[in-house]
């Protein structure tokens, strides 16, 4: 398609851009420290494509060749509209960063814009305060040595408690073998000699007795006669 059929189309456009490009750059005279970068546009590319400048600066677009071009923000930041020939867009950078741009009419002409940030001023810091030193403070003598001789410790009381009279208990010695009882007097055992008996109860002539290795609920009667020799231990 010729170019003077792209005017055809975009005539209306033109209109607006041209009144945005005055908006902004009366805006961006108020500037007064801002540098002003300017990329020209012509053999279908952006001459420089890549510009680096600082926050502040301005970058102003010319088209320099035959045909309309656009300056357009890849992110949509900015759009300069179709720019015919002799067309100017300008814009102010305030941010720090990378911006990539393009022409919306010719794809393939693409260039960027690096913004950076102002160096940091360098801020004096006052030296710190001397730190006063401390003052030492007089030193207590030291009391003088002790020659008391420490007093033994008291004896200890030993408390004797008497112990309670012991009866005592009346147990048996078998000499001869010795027939035991039941409580129903039925015969259990025979008492062998050498065995020993604890007497519990006695009763005209017969002991309640416990054979010395039983329990002390198994009891038995045994006569007392000269087969068993009885004694109190």
């Amino acid at each position: 398609m010729p170019w003077h059929k792209h005017l055809a189309i975009l005539a209306p456009g033109v209109l607006l851009a041209a009144l945005a490009i005055g908006l902004f750059v009366s805006k961006t005279t108020e500037t007064a420290s801002a540098d002003q970068y300017t990329v020209n546009i012509r053999d279908f590319s952006f001459n420089p494509s890549s510009l680096t400048l600082q926050v502040g600066d301005v970058v102003r677009w010319e088209n320099t060749g035959s045909v309309p071009h656009t300056a357009s923000s890849a992110t949509g930041i900015w759009d300069s509209g179709p720019l015919s020939p002799g067309g100017v867009f300008s814009q102010q950078f305030l941010t720090p960063g990378t911006f990539p741009y393009m022409c919306r009419i010719h794809a393939s002409m693409l260039g960027t814009i690096v913004v950076q940030a102002p160096a940091p001023t360098a801020t004096s810091v006052p030296p710190p305060a001397p730190t006063p030193e401390p003052t030492a403070e007089p030193t207590a003598a030291p009391p003088p040595p002790s020659t008391a001789v420490p007093e033994p410790p008291p004896a200890p009381t030993v408390i004797v408690v008497p112990l309670a009279p012991r009866e005592p208990e009346l147990w048996f010695v078998v000499l001869e073998q010795t027939p035991a009882y039941s409580m129903t007097d039925d015969l259990l055992w025979v008492a062998s000699p050498g065995e020993w008996y604890h007497v519990l109860d006695q009763d005209a002539g017969w002991a309640l007795v416990v054979w010395e290795f039983d329990p002390p609920d198994v009891t038995v009667w045994i006569e007392l006669d000269g087969r068993v020799e009885l004694g109190a231990f």
